[in-house]
């Protein structure tokens, strides 16, 4: 009698063990099924927002090769924003940025590692019209130039070292306006002012 109720619960251990088991093994089949379809669609939305850049970029140099390059003026085709267009899943809409007619920062700094007085006079001048911080433009020059002599105002790695995380000035032109948000003095609100006013093209 004892030996019979030891076995049905053996039979009932067993049963419950292999229930997990195969359960485990769905859950677990269902989670990387789950992961795969996410991953795939991650790739195709990927690879259409690849080609829907192209696409723009296609445009824009069709768009700036009719365009009559004596003058530039916000009436052009090419300054006018192109109205949203329906893609699957959404809309596209855009528009072309004349980078030029923003204070390009790479100018404070010649290609010898001196001082351009005239982007310096004039990014002083931006800078006091914007009511921000004049140490700025010594913080920038400073992550610009090849040196790692601190301007007047300026700040150099010994600034930036001491954060966490730490990092050190780049000594290189700006490949992006974004490295903004690295300089000591700018805060938040003073690259939201300078952000749409400036750029970082080749000197």
């Amino acid at each position: 009698m004892s030996l019979t109720r030891l076995q049905r619960g053996v039979a009932l251990i067993t049963a419950l063990l292999v229930m997990a088991i195969a359960t485990t093994l769905a859950v677990t089949m269902s989670v990387r099924q789950n992961d795969a379809i996410l991953r795939t669609a991650t790739l195709q939305l990927r690879d259409q927002g690849r080609e829907l850049a192209l696409g723009g970029v296609a445009f824009a140099r069709m768009v700036l090769e009719q365009d009559d390059r004596t003058v530039d003026g916000p009436a052009d085709s090419w300054a006018q924003t192109l109205p949203p267009m329906p893609i699957d899943g959404g809309t596209i809409r855009g528009r072309i940025i004349d980078m030029q007619g923003r204070f390009n920062l790479n100018n404070l700094v010649n290609n010898d590692g001196t001082v351009n007085p005239i982007a310096y006079a004039r990014f002083a001048r931006l800078l006091a019209n914007l009511n921000l911080n004049p140490a700025i433009l010594d913080e920038v020059v400073d992550w610009i130039d090849p040196d790692r002599d601190v301007s007047p105002r300026g700040a150099e790695d010994e600034a930036y070292t001491g954060l966490n995380p730490p990092y050190r000035t780049a000594n290189r032109p700006m490949v992006s306006v974004s490295e903004l948000r690295q300089i000591r003095s700018v805060d938040e609100a003073a690259y939201r002012a300078l952000a749409p006013l400036v750029a970082a093209l080749p000197s």
